[in-house]
């Protein structure tokens, strides 16, 4: 939580969004919100961190715009509640109706058949809740672990991901066998063991794309190669790090454009 002291105000920011200055100014606070051990250097661990906590405020922005939708679906069909039959009529397709309903099943803690906005937060979003955070990886295990030794091998990964996930990259590239190998026993099996456990599954499931755009910012920046950015790396290229700058420096700019 940022105290008033470290919030982005309208007044802190220039009116030109192109002059770097708007950037450096909102980097400088971030990279002292995102260095939680205060050594003056960013690494792997704290950029995930951090670019969790704003992907989790934009799931929760979007998850209010959500509710609202489903509150005038629920009054216009004149329904006692959510349920889930209610739910997938108006969302979803009928294929994996089963493996779906179980997880509502779970989350509707008080089982009288309907969600509450905070039980539907949790069942669309279970890896930003305290009891429920394990849920995803959980499930990836039920189905993919076909010899039930509570490990994923390469091969029972290389099936999940054929099912579950984009058959080509961001550029549009078709995903090989070989690129999913690669990723297996490079980034993902940290301890070398040729197996995924339920941390190493966590991050392919709820960090991926953090832990991703950490290490690509990174990767890329990098200039002493000891995997971790300090400050002077970072303003070197600041238009680069737009996706760790907070919701409130984005908002303060609005604000600022919308009272000019």
């Amino acid at each position: 939580m940022m105290n008033e002291e470290q919030k982005f105000h309208p007044h802190d920011f220039i009116n030109d969004i192109e002059d770097d200055h708007v950037f450096k100014r909102g980097l400088l606070k971030t990279i002292k919100k995102i260095d939680v051990d205060k050594n003056e250097l960013l690494n792997v661990e704290e950029l995930t961190h951090w670019l969790e906590y704003l992907h989790k405020i934009t799931v929760e922005r979007e998850f209010e715009t959500k509710w609202k939708y489903i509150q005038r679906y629920i009054d216009d069909q004149k329904l006692e509640g959510l349920t889930y039959e209610a739910y997938e009529n108006m969302l979803n397709p009928v294929s994996e109706r089963e493996k779906r309903r179980k997880r509502w099943e779970l989350v509707d803690e008080d089982k009288n058949g309907f969600l509450s906005k905070d039980e539907l937060f949790n069942y669309l979003h279970p890896k930003y809740s305290k009891k429920f955070k394990d849920l995803e990886v959980n499930e990836a295990f039920a189905e993919a672990d076909a010899d039930g030794d509570g490990r994923m091998n390469l091969d029972e990964f290389q099936k999940y991901m054929a099912k579950n996930f984009a058959k080509t990259d961001g550029t549009g590239r078709e995903i090989k066998e070989s690129d999913l190998k690669t990723y297996f026993q490079l980034i993902l099996d940290m301890n070398k063991d040729g197996y995924l456990d339920s941390k190493e599954v966590r991050i392919l499931l709820i960090k991926k794309g953090d832990f991703d755009t950490a290490n690509s910012l990174i990767e890329s920046h990098d200039k002493n190669n000891d995997h971790m950015l300090d400050e002077k790396e970072i303003m070197q290229n600041p238009r680069h790090f737009g996706p760790i700058l907070p919701h409130e420096f984005w908002d303060a700019f609005v604000d600022m454009h919308d009272e000019l």
